[in-house]
């Protein structure tokens, strides 16, 4: 079992979830201890650098200047989060995109899971990583005359933290959600809970006014994450 010992508001599981392991067949669940619970949970905050961007195999854009989130883990390994993205905008900037009268795009109380990553095909180092699931109520929003929907998940691995390393309270660390190639995420498969994970591939899927178009997709965004006290993450 490796230890990731985080202190402070560091990273949002980044801290609890970036570090590079090498890990065996036998590794351990990932962790988060002292456990959370909905009475003690484990909180954090993100901030979006740079845009936060979806892009779709047929070449469809949104792109977003601002994003932000903040939610809590109520178990070793499970919590919820909302996501908020604002002056979003389709056609190159062109039309402006909102859900319901709002000028944002809101993602609430989304379930997330911490899970790892195989960062690299046939080796057993693994990193640490985010999982969030889209509801079946799907997300929908409108760019002018569009109705857009999001539904799936998406994996985001967390940067910068090597093995055991000790954070500081005055370092950050970033959550990346990443690419393979346009329209297709970096990260679908994840290894260990087994339970969430086994026998999976967590796709992102877009449709533009009719679900008879609904078209993979990638979600390209950074996020510095604050954790909101100490934690360490076992995995």
């Amino acid at each position: 079992m490796q230890r990731f010992k985080l202190i402070g508001l560091s990273l949002l599981a980044v801290l609890l979830f970036s570090a590079v392991a090498t890990a065996t067949a036998s590794a351990a669940l990932p962790e988060i201890l002292p456990v959370p619970t909905e009475a003690t949970p484990l909180t954090f905050t993100t901030t979006g650098e740079g845009n936060a961007v979806l892009l779709t195999t047929a070449g469809k854009e949104i792109v977003c200047k601002k994003s932000k989130s903040e939610g809590k883990f109520t178990s070793a390994d499970k919590g919820e989060t909302t996501i908020k993205f604002n002056e979003c905008t389709t056609e190159k900037g062109a039309v402006k995109c909102k859900n319901a009268e709002a000028e944002e795009i809101l993602l609430s109380k989304y379930v997330i899971h911490l899970v790892t990553l195989k960062l690299k095909p046939g080796l057993t180092v693994l990193g640490l990583g985010l999982l969030v699931l889209i509801p079946s109520t799907l997300l929908a929003f409108t760019c002018g005359v569009l109705k857009i929907l999001v539904l799936g998940a998406v994996i985001g691995e967390f940067l910068g933290i090597n093995t055991l390393e000790k954070i500081k309270t005055t370092e950050t660390r970033k959550l990346a959600f990443l690419e393979e190639k346009s329209g297709l995420q970096l990260y679908r498969t994840c290894e260990e809970l087994k339970a969430v994970c086994e026998g999976k591939e967590f796709l992102l899927k877009s449709t533009f006014t009719t679900l008879e178009h609904e078209e993979l997709a990638s979600q390209l965004t950074t996020q510095v994450v604050s954790l909101g006290k100490e934690a360490e993450v076992h995995f």
